[in-house]
């Protein structure tokens, strides 16, 4: 079956030989829309078109041999630049998803079933959220309640864990709570129900702020090094580095004259 417009253009045809297939064209007799009860790869297909013709995106099926759901997503010119399979074609059936540069190469792969877990394979990331890479610890403390921009340190008595610094020049230091400031965690790690997750983001390098005290050793200056106070949580300028080795939580980036208050530290144990 085929319908014209007024100039005698066929804007839509239907064909029931073989395979069901309809095609809705444009005004210049382009194709719109193409939907087929086999596109020829074992499915029904869907393909949409741009004014000029080109392919602009499909829903079909990936291949004879797998039959996967595909949905791809082409440029200007008609070729796909994302799209996302039903399965990454291993035994696993997992949903698998590509990103394709300007020069057709992929550079973002997301694999559902990669060795069993999810993947993500690609040469930059740029992270927006936060400055920070910190992982999930549970820290126990007996009266202050943990908060964002405490330094905490290993917990001895409870493997895996961690707890609020409360002695100066600590050599347990481990990193500072994150989200202090209105500064957040840039990237975040640990493994749930193991030994590698908590309640707690803590930050093992990057910026984080950090609660000071600078009565304990005197003003902080951009450059001081920090360690551990005997302000629960607290650090403080590091003034002997013979006694501080070991015990170094990071360096200074801004300054604080005189009491307790948040300092941008770049975390760096040492």
């Amino acid at each position: 079956m085929s319908i014209y417009d007024a100039d005698g253009t066929e804007t839509i045809a239907a064909n029931a030989a073989g395979n069901g297939n309809m095609t809705l064209r444009q005004g210049d007799g382009s194709t719109g829309i193409s939907l087929t009860a086999n596109n020829g790869t074992g499915g029904a297909g869907v393909n949409v078109f741009r004014d000029n013709g080109t392919l602009a995106g499909q829903l079909t099926v990936a291949n004879t041999s797998q039959d996967d759901g595909f949905l791809g997503v082409a440029n200007r010119s008609g070729q796909n630049r994302f799209y996302a399979r039903g399965s990454n074609g291993s035994d696993s059936q997992g949903g698998y998803a590509g990103f394709i540069n300007a020069a057709g190469v992929q550079t973002i792969t997301l694999d559902a079933s990669q060795g069993g877990s999810g993947h993500i394979t690609t040469q930059v990331l740029t992270i927006t959220g936060g400055s920070d890479l910190s992982e999930n610890f549970d820290i126990r403390s007996e009266t202050e309640a943990p908060q964002p921009g405490m330094i905490v340190s290993i917990d001895p008595k409870n493997p895996g864990e961690l707890v609020l610094c409360r002695t100066g020049h600590d050599k347990r230091v481990a990193g500072i709570i994150s989200g202090a400031g209105g500064v957040k965690t840039g990237m975040l790690m640990g493994q749930a129900g193991t030994k590698a997750d908590g309640k707690h983001a803590v930050a093992l390098t990057g910026r984080v702020y950090c609660h000071i005290d600078a009565d304990a050793a005197g003003a902080i200056e951009p450059g001081d090094l920090i360690t551990t106070s005997n302000t629960p949580g607290h650090g403080m300028r590091v003034k002997d580095h013979s006694q501080s080795s070991g015990a170094i939580i990071g360096k200074a980036m801004t300054a604080l004259e005189k009491g307790k208050g948040l300092v941008l530290i770049l975390v760096s144990l040492q």
